[in-house]
Parts: C-alpha cells; sequence; structure tokens
C-alpha cells in the first residue's frame, strides 16, 4: 500500500472530528474520530500527536471508525 498525499488539511479544520474528554481523574484527551465500522484505535509514540495518521485515516475510514489519540 502507497501513501499518498492528499490535499492539504489545516490541523484545526472541523472536518477531523476534534473531540476533547476527560477521563476518571479529570485529565484532558484530545482525538480526533471519523469513519463507520469495527473500531480502529491510532496510538502516536513520543513525542507525536494525532496528526501523525493524517494520511492513514482517509484509507481506513471507508471501512473503520478510526480513533487517533
Amino acid at each position: 500500500m502507497t501513501l499518498r498525499r492528499g490535499p492539504w488539511r489545516d490541523p484545526e479544520d472541523e472536518s477531523w472530528g476534534h473531540v476533547v474528554v476527560r477521563d476518571a481523574d479529570g485529565h484532558r484527551v484530545h482525538l480526533t474520530r471519523g469513519g463507520t465500522g469495527p473500531a480502529v484505535v491510532c496510538l502516536h509514540g513520543w513525542p507525536g500527536c494525532w496528526f501523525d495518521y493524517r494520511l492513514l485515516r482517509p484509507l481506513l475510514e471507508p471501512v473503520a471508525d478510526v480513533v487517533a489519540v
């Protein structure tokens, strides 16, 4: 599979599906979510963020509910 660069979308663009939740201890967790189907959770290493998966998400979203943390 070849990852191709698609049209540029600003990280702040609402179409990424930004969600902010708090865990049981009150810590803020930012994630993006999009697509339909079985869940696929993308967890980045340090240093990194959800934007590391910007090229992979469009490939998975037609067949999966992609959650990038």
